[in-house]
């Protein structure tokens, strides 16, 4: 029986963190067509994590909302249930772990409204909703709204394996590097000039309260409405 259990178990956190990555927000086709958006805006920026110990059992996920509302992840399953081996797509960033996205949303008001971090089994996340970070999308232009980065601060569970104790995410400028990997990603477009709306560096929400840790499948994204 406890046999049964547990592969019920293995078999549910395969299922849920493919429901996860499959739904996360797509990034535009590499033939994108930037004259022909009707009346669609382009969401650009970032999102990463830490190099260390414990990143690679370990993602990052930022919602946004809005006219659309939805989620980017800083690590994306190579197949479905490959997190469960950490096997990941390659990092678009060499000095840290993440992705850059490049959405095709409706224009209108967004905000980020939410963090959750995954790694080994537990789930992270504040125990009071962050500030949102807003910005506006305008039809047929593409604006920039930073990098989110997840800071990881390490500590030893009772194995000796390095997790993640705490979490601080900052939003930053990374417009260079950023905008760097959206050319190598994308060299055949005819990328317009890009709206900068990135706000002042900063760390996101209040640090001084401790997160939530749950031991649950990896999250679906059930609060993005």
């Amino acid at each position: 029986m406890k046999i049964q259990i547990s592969l019920i178990l293995k078999l549910l956190v395969v299922l849920t963190t493919f429901s996860l990555a499959s739904c996360a927000s797509k990034n535009i086709a590499a033939n994108y067509d930037f004259n022909d958006t009707k009346g669609k805006a382009i969401l650009f920026g970032s999102v990463t994590q830490e190099h260390n110990p414990a990143s690679r059992a370990s993602y990052g996920i930022l919602y946004y909302r809005g006219e659309e509302n939805g989620y980017v992840m800083t690590q994306i399953e190579k197949f479905p249930g490959s997190s469960q081996f950490n096997a990941y797509q390659r990092s678009d960033f060499s000095d840290k772990t993440g992705r850059i996205f490049v959405l095709e949303v409706p224009a209108g008001d967004y905000a980020f409204t939410g963090w959750q971090v995954f790694s080994r089994g537990e789930r992270l996340h504040p125990s009071e909703s962050p500030a949102p970070i807003k910005y506006s999308l305008k039809p047929g232009e593409i604006t920039y709204v930073g990098n989110i980065h997840f800071d990881f601060s390490l500590a030893k569970n009772v194995f000796g394996s390095s997790i993640i104790n705490d979490v601080k995410p900052e939003l930053s400028d990374n417009y260079d590097q950023d905008f760097s990997i959206l050319k190598q990603k994308y060299p055949n477009l005819a990328i317009p000039k890009i709206i900068h709306s990135v706000g002042e560096k900063r760390i996101w929400g209040d640090t001084t309260e401790p997160l939530n840790k749950t031991i649950d499948p990896p999250p679906i994204p059930a609060n993005i409405n």
